[in-house]
């Protein structure tokens, strides 16, 4: 595990964040595939793509941290169940 750590609540906020990760790299690439892919006058639906993905990665992330804030183990919206069987 990250830095050699063997406790269960680091291993499983460690999990929450790499999924919380991966989430808003795939929201970039969906983002950069919409913006090559549509003509250059709907560009506006690139910043809001972008623009919500950032703004959804920050709120999971002020979500964890107050979790883990807490000591508890509480799943992130939307990707939280999936990220528990993360093989990290």
């Amino acid at each position: 595990m990250f830095f050699g750590t063997q406790c269960s609540l680091c291993q499983y906020h460690a999990r929450q964040g790499f999924a919380a990760f991966v989430f808003f790299t795939l929201c970039s690439a969906i983002t950069w595939l919409v913006n090559h892919s549509v003509p250059s006058f709907i560009s506006v639906v690139e910043g809001l793509l972008y623009g919500a993905s950032v703004f959804i990665y920050v709120l999971l992330l002020v979500y964890g941290v107050i979790a883990a804030a807490k000591s508890e183990e509480e799943p992130l919206p939307l990707i939280g169940k999936r990220a528990a069987n993360l093989p990290l």
